[in-house]
């Protein structure tokens, strides 16, 4: 079962795949500032501290291993990924070997490997989980999931459906990509979802039930 997980400002995005996790670092709140050359304090922090017990980890620096290829569909953002293509050959040695990557979301750019391409964690996170067929793809952060109107929790999305809710409103903002991973990752097959990490355990509760927050089917 593999596990891949992203960090935001605060979220934490999880895809899981067998006894495995990747964690993703979200290592600029500003999609459209310059990436950064190096891994920051906060990264090094995650690699130091997995939260898999008994398991080493490797840092991913922004760009290297060419895990990550970007494409800039929106020139007028700058150095933004707009399309991604995931090299998983490096994650998968990572994780046969019993090592929890840790992964910033840096892409090079296609044309130009020189080049280093800011990628929103929750994209990157839904792309890496679609290529590695992941089991399950989890979004930890602030709120009990994606709300309806009158503020409740939506708890199933189902898969046809879940682009309307785009363009219909319900979704705004910070959770337009976190559902659009979501539905990226369950085409692959993957079980994708999105609850509050501020609840003890958050990640493991998910994914025995005990929390449920929403998920796309």
């Amino acid at each position: 079962m593999r596990v891949a997980a992203a960090l935001g400002a605060f979220a934490l995005t999880a895809t899981l795949t067998t006894g495995a996790a990747i964690l993703l670092l979200d290592a600029n709140e500003d999609a459209n500032a310059p990436p950064p050359a190096e891994p920051t304090a906060t990264a090094a922090a995650v690699a130091a501290r997995p939260e898999t017990a008994g398991t080493a980890t490797v840092l991913d620096a922004p760009g290297s291993g060419g895990l990550l290829r970007g494409t800039i569909v929106e020139p007028e953002l700058g150095l933004v990924a707009g399309a991604l293509d995931v090299d998983v050959s490096l994650l998968d040695d990572l994780l046969s070997g019993g090592y929890v990557p840790v992964i910033a979301p840096i892409a090079t750019e296609a044309s130009n490997a020189a080049q280093l391409l800011n990628v929103n964690a929750d994209s990157a996170a839904g792309a890496i989980a679609a290529a590695l067929g992941a089991a399950h793809l989890v979004f930890l952060t602030d709120v009990d999931g994606i709300l309806n109107p009158t503020g409740h929790v939506i708890e199933r999305v189902p898969l046809v459906t879940g682009e309307s809710l785009v363009h219909s409103g319900v979704v705004k903002g910070g959770m337009i990509p976190k559902l659009e991973a979501c539905l990226q990752a369950r085409k692959a097959g993957a079980h994708a979802s999105i609850v509050n990490g501020t609840h003890p355990r958050a990640l493991l509760a998910c994914l025995d039930g005990s929390i449920t927050g929403t998920t796309v089917v």
